[in-house]
């Protein structure tokens, strides 16, 4: 039993699977490089990198990056379990063990929990919300007042999972029938959805789905919801009418961020921006400030990290708006962590090779 579990420990730790996850990561790069031409970034990271397995030419199973990285991260982990016992000798080795290995869980942090969104906002406007990407829900509103708007809102794809739900304690019955991520609305009569299939940018992808709801004051009715469609007509209950909308997914901020003011430079002699910068005040319950956001300057909070990310000019009304990209990154200290431990690791490791040399004995 102990020479088969001396087998599994030396297999692990052994620096040849450190080399081969290394040059299979290199080849998975290049894969993916080429991938992306013709499918583009979010199709190539979520097959190569994000993936445990995927198949090539549809045939051959091929391990992803998401399997690589976690060999490589337990590889680094049992290494450096065997390496204690000659901590005295090897602790520069060791500390940069332990910088790679805090690496790669920041980069398994960041994959899972990692949650990207974006604001845009007018000159003077402001906002409480970040909008997903290409993500999207159903989201029930309930008019309180001409400015305030109570919402309730299920992720659509978890609601194509459970069928079912009761939103807005119970005064909306809602149950879906047909969900589709891409779509279109065909406009005849009785207008009915169409499945498409998926885009490869997912931000073109348009769900729709068809629903039966509800109020605790109205008889049932179906509903067609396309994410090209404004809200339902209202939806009747004990509370007051409701409205149901398909939208992208929303997620609350922590303070109220508002755009004060967007300049930006041009090229001499053309349109083409050199640079361009936000000033926005952002408002929490503690305190009001003023803060710039441009290139290589973000905006952090906690967890969450504003950069300026481009720009745009409103036809109607010729206000230009800024666009801000949020990412919540729970991980985000970690890639720091890292490379401290990691340089500290190798300037140890040199000067302790530097000292043994100094007192070693050379002899001609």
């Amino acid at each position: 039993m102990a020479p088969s579990y001396n087998r599994i420990i030396q297999t692990l730790s052994s620096l040849k699977l450190t080399v081969v996850c290394l040059i299979y990561l290199i080849f998975l790069t290049i894969f993916g490089t080429l991938y992306q031409i013709d499918n583009g970034l979010w199709a190539a990271k979520q097959r190569y990198f994000h993936s445990w397995i995927f198949l090539a030419w549809k045939v051959f199973p091929v391990f992803g990056g998401a399997t690589v990285m976690s060999v490589l991260t337990i590889n680094l982990a049992v290494a450096s379990v065997t390496m204690i016992k000659h901590i005295a000798s090897k602790i520069g080795l060791l500390l940069v063990h332990y910088g790679l290995i805090v690496l790669l869980a920041g980069a398994g942090i960041t994959h899972l929990l990692t949650i990207e969104s974006f604001v845009t906002l007018a000159e003077n406007g402001s906002t409480n919300v970040s909008t997903a990407y290409h993500t999207w829900e159903l989201a029930l509103l309930k008019p309180l007042s001409p400015t305030e708007t109570r919402v309730t809102a299920i992720d659509i794809e978890e609601l194509a999972k459970i069928k079912s739900i009761a939103f807005a304690d119970g005064a909306i019955a809602l149950t879906q029938h047909v969900y589709f991520p891409n779509s279109r609305v065909d406009r005849a009569k009785p207008p009915r959805l169409v499945k498409l299939g998926r885009e490869k940018d997912p931000e073109k992808n348009l769900p729709g789905c068809v629903v039966t709801v509800a109020g605790d004051a109205a008889p049932e009715r179906k509903l067609l919801l396309h994410a090209s469609t404004a809200p339902s007509a209202p939806i009747q209950t004990k509370a007051g009418p409701m409205h149901l909308v398909l939208r992208k997914k929303h997620y609350l901020l922590p303070f109220d961020i508002t755009l004060m003011e967007f300049t930006k430079e041009v090229h001499g002699g053309t349109d083409i921006p050199s640079s361009f910068e936000s000033t926005v005040a952002l408002t929490d319950a503690n305190l009001s400030r003023d803060i710039r956001i441009y290139m290589n300057n973000p905006l952090r909070y906690d967890d969450l990290t504003f950069y300026q990310a481009s720009y745009a000019v409103d036809p109607a009304t010729g206000r230009e708006m800024s666009t801000f990209a949020v990412v919540k990154n729970a991980g985000r200290l970690l890639p720091y962590i890292s490379s401290i431990a990691v340089f500290l690791g190798l300037v140890l490791h040199f000067a302790l090779m530097l000292v043994r040399s100094s007192h070693s004995t050379t002899k001609f």
